[in-house]
């Protein structure tokens, strides 16, 4: 049995929450995020572990906001799942920190009441519940209640190796959540919201009382479903498109976190900066479709690649010596075929950045077969694709690299 902590204890807990969900993970900085209140921006924190990102609202008036997320935040925007909230006074939240009246171990629940969309539309609303991993607390009533029980405090607090399992079990809580509101997005509205939802549809199929839509009447050749029709086959494509180099750079970025594990195994600073890795991954998610998005994807591959894995060199001395020194292995720079690659990288970056012709013809004959360059806006996803392949391969190989250093 629990019992809640009190109203003075809680911002204890809440900074202990904090350090405990940001710890090892990355800041991205500022994102959108769609909360209930309004849109509105945080700094969000990605952890590459459990792939989930936390953010904060502080000061909020009235409580102690703790918002999550499951996919990867784009250079905008943070899709929000869910939110652990604590009341600064009294228990109005769904979020509880509680104590375990015999073991006297403090945990954070929650009351179990989610706001689920149905059908996914926000004016058809209706509370689910969770219900997994129950206890049972003493509420400020004395009443006895039902809860889930998330995870409990390390003991002692600033024990550092009790930190992840601790993310771990947050993250099967958010988990839980995005299933259930999954669910509820599949369902069909009531009765009520179907009435509704006809009555808007006969409102719309209808001008000047039971008169047919003149507008509707077809201007040319192509049908209104046929060019229906149309767009939904552009758009599958797009979809696998999408899916196409997201898979492959879902790859490319467990590949280099390995890379900077396998660096930190052997004392050593790992290669990449992981903050560049995800401002790549904000242009991977869209696949390309024009000159300018090419141009974003080029410019941050070429600083997660050649840019972040770089520092002044301290011992320069002549104008011979180099100007910067790359914590790349000098064999993935000097040798073939992973040369050729990060010669890729630099000439992409250099003509799409900075309008340097350099050896750009090449590169296109070489990715599309022809040295006059992108003809179609689908040309720019093909070449992304095909770069994002030889990034692969050429990850592969330094991790191999790094292995046998």
């Amino acid at each position: 049995m629990y019992k809640l902590i009190e109203d003075n204890e809680k911002e204890k807990y809440q900074k202990i929450f904090v350090n405990i969900m940001k710890y090892k993970a990355v800041e991205l900085g500022s994102r959108n995020i769609g909360d209930p209140s309004g849109n509105r921006s945080v700094d969000v924190y990605w952890s590459s572990k459990y792939e989930y990102w936390y953010a904060t609202i502080d000061p909020h008036p009235t409580q102690y906001k703790n918002i999550f997320g499951l996919e990867m935040p784009t250079e905008r925007d943070a899709t929000m799942i869910g939110m652990i909230n604590f009341s600064k006074k009294g228990w109005k939240a769904q979020g509880l920190i509680i104590e375990n009246k015999d073991t006297n171990k403090i945990a954070v629940a929650h009351k179990g009441g989610l706001q689920c969309n149905i059908g996914g539309k926000s004016e058809n609303r209706i509370r689910e519940n969770i219900s997994y991993n129950e206890c049972s607390y003493i509420d400020n009533k004395n009443n006895e209640k039902k809860a889930t029980l998330i995870c409990e405090f390390p003991e002692p607090l600033d024990d550092e190796s009790q930190y992840t399992n601790f993310q771990s079990k947050v993250k099967d809580f958010i988990t839980k959540v995005n299933e259930i509101k999954k669910r509820a997005k599949n369902k069909k509205p009531d009765g009520n919201h179907e009435k509704q939802a006809k009555k808007k549809t006969s409102i719309n199929n209808s001008i000047d009382g039971n008169k047919p839509n003149t507008l509707l009447i077809k201007k040319n050749k192509i049908s209104e479903s046929n060019k229906l029709k149309q767009q939904s086959i552009s758009n599958d494509e797009i979809k696998q498109k999408n899916e196409s180099s997201y898979e492959i750079a879902k790859r490319v970025r467990e590949i280099i976190l390995s890379i900077n594990e396998n660096c930190k195994l052997q004392k050593k600073k790992g290669i990449f900066d992981e903050a560049a890795l995800f401002r790549l991954w904000g242009n991977i998610e869209k696949t390309c479709g024009s000159k300018n998005d090419f141009k974003g994807f080029a410019e941050n591959l070429y600083k997660l690649l050649r840019e972040t894995t770089r520092e002044i060199n301290p011992n320069k001395k002549n104008k011979n010596d180099p100007h910067y020194l790359f914590r790349i292995p000098i064999n993935f720079i000097k040798n073939d075929p992973t040369k050729h690659f990060w010669n890729i990288i630099n000439t992409l970056r250099h003509y799409f950045v900075h309008d340097e012709i350099g050896d750009i013809a090449n590169v296109y004959k070489e990715f599309l077969g022809s040295s006059s360059g992108p003809e179609a806006s689908d040309d720019y996803s093909k070449l992304q694709i095909k770069i994002l392949n030889l990034f692969e391969e050429s990850m592969k190989i330094l991790l191999e690299i790094i292995k046998n250093v």
